[in-house]
């Protein structure tokens, strides 16, 4: 077993290997762990808030939106810890919030990132992707990016039935 040091209090304490390769393993005593975390989670309230709603969401089956779009979905939440967590996604930036970049994947390190409102919106299940020369976009990046209306381009699509190269190319007038 490899011998390590308690990132608490600086002891040297022998582990098993598997602890170290799941992110564990850095305290040499459940007190020490409990003492350093509570230092931690102070440090950082809202991003631990973050991790145990996300935590919660996943995990507790009598949680309202779970059934639906976590369970019935097969999403997990894999981080090991919280600083395994908040190792990953850094200190939350103002106006933004916890967001799976693959919709369909788990909370897991290198799927999360903090995300304003419009990314979050965009990254939803049911929006509409469309794609012009490899670039794929929901409906409403490419009205912005068109200087169009919301909802113009998923009208000329849907319920005009343009080819989609016409009305991802057709700029409207321009906006103030």
């Amino acid at each position: 077993m490899p011998t390590v040091v308690c990132q608490h209090c600086a002891a040297s304490f022998e582990t098993p290997l598997w602890r170290l390769k799941q992110g564990k393993g850095k305290y040499c005593s459940r007190g020490c762990a409990n003492e350093a975390m509570r230092g931690f989670h102070a440090m950082y309230p809202a991003e631990y808030m973050t991790y145990h709603d996300a935590k919660r969401r996943c995990a507790n089956p009598y949680h309202l939106t779970n059934k639906i779009n976590y369970k019935e979905r097969g999403t997990k939440f894999l981080f090991s810890s919280f600083e395994q967590f908040f190792d990953c996604l850094g200190p939350r930036p103002e106006g933004t919030s916890l967001d799976r970049i693959d919709n369909d994947g788990h909370y897991e390190p290198g799927n999360v990132r903090w995300a304003t409102p419009v990314q979050q919106a965009q990254n939803k299940q049911n929006n509409r992707l469309y794609t012009l020369n490899d670039l794929t976009l929901c409906a409403a990046e490419w009205d912005r990016r068109l200087g169009l209306h919301n909802g113009t381009v998923a009208r000329r699509i849907e319920k005009y039935n343009w080819p989609i190269k016409k009305a991802l190319t057709k700029r409207g007038t321009p906006r103030n």
